[in-house]
């Protein structure tokens, strides 16, 4: 049963993969030309990093 879902949680992880790259590839350019807002980046790394020191995760805070 243990293998099975390694086996199940594998083949999840490798279909998003997959259409994560795909993505990535076919809106390069797009992803080139979008310039990031340098103080809104900051402030929100400074709010995840520091909420993720007091074992809020960063994963959970960026949804």
């Amino acid at each position: 049963m243990t293998k099975l879902i390694l086996l199940l949680i594998i083949i999840v992880n490798c279909t998003f993969i997959f259409s994560f790259l795909k993505d990535i590839y076919y809106n390069f350019s797009k992803l080139k030309k979008e310039k990031p807002n340098p103080i809104a980046l900051a402030i929100s790394q400074f709010i995840i990093y520091t909420l993720s020191t007091f074992g809020i995760s960063d994963f959970a805070i960026g949804a």
